[in-house]
């Protein structure tokens, strides 16, 4: 089962780390640590964590502990990559659903998500909105999306991002998520889908008219839910 070439991220590692200098990364950040909240004691499991910067976000919530899986096939075996536990308070996926190349892989990280998540635990996600909008196309927030190709059930296009020196890698977003359903979430079990908003962030309030096209038509969208 085909999900995300785990080379493409290795060969830009080292690049990766420079993110936190992005200002779209910075409101990313802001959204997932309002999107987290208090986890005091919580037991939380990333699903793409990469290199762990928003489980360090969840250790400073308070969260007792937290498992990071990286982007890769396993993802969608997690059981194989992680202690064979189930129960988490929360289970966040950021960014990693649009690296699901067919329907049958983003059903698979859902399933995933509402195995690990105990009922009534938080799910945390941020998954991109529109590929094509003015903020994704225009790079403005430090990362464009270019070559946005139509695939089955969805695009794929090269996300750019703007650091010095700039790099980038393929994604892939199935148009089932990139326009905001709930349908494949909900067969799993989960329910009250709330989207963090942007304009209660910092970043946002200290300088609303930079992210004037940003809030007018995000290109990513940062949401919670629950596990019935």
């Amino acid at each position: 089962m085909s999900f995300v070439d785990k080379d493409q991220y290795n060969n830009v590692a080292t690049e990766y780390l420079t993110l936190a200098d992005v200002p779209q990364t910075k409101l990313e950040d802001e959204l997932v640590k309002l999107g987290l909240g208090d986890c005091t004691g919580f037991k939380v499991l990333d699903l793409g964590g990469g290199s762990g910067g928003h489980a360090r976000h969840a250790l400073e919530a308070g969260a007792a502990s937290v498992d990071v899986v990286d982007v890769s096939e396993q993802m969608l075996q997690v059981g194989k990559d992680i202690e064979a536990k189930t129960g988490y308070d929360v289970v966040m996926v950021i960014w990693a659903f649009d690296h699901a190349r067919t329907m049958q892989a983003l059903e698979g990280m859902w399933q995933n998500v509402s195995y690990y998540l105990k009922p009534g635990g938080r799910f945390v996600g941020v998954r991109v909105s529109n590929p094509r909008g003015k903020g994704a196309q225009s790079g403005d927030y430090g990362a464009r999306f270019e070559n946005v190709e139509e695939i089955a059930d969805g695009v794929k296009y090269d996300c750019v991002v703007l650091t010095k020196p700039p790099f980038s890698f393929e994604a892939t977003s199935m148009e089932t998520s990139y326009t905001g359903s709930f349908e494949i979430p909900q067969k799993f079990g989960l329910s009250d889908f709330e989207y963090v908003q942007a304009e209660d962030t910092e970043i946002v309030k200290k300088d609303p008219a930079y992210w004037k096209t940003f809030l007018e038509d995000p290109h990513f969208r940062a949401f919670t839910a629950k596990k019935m």
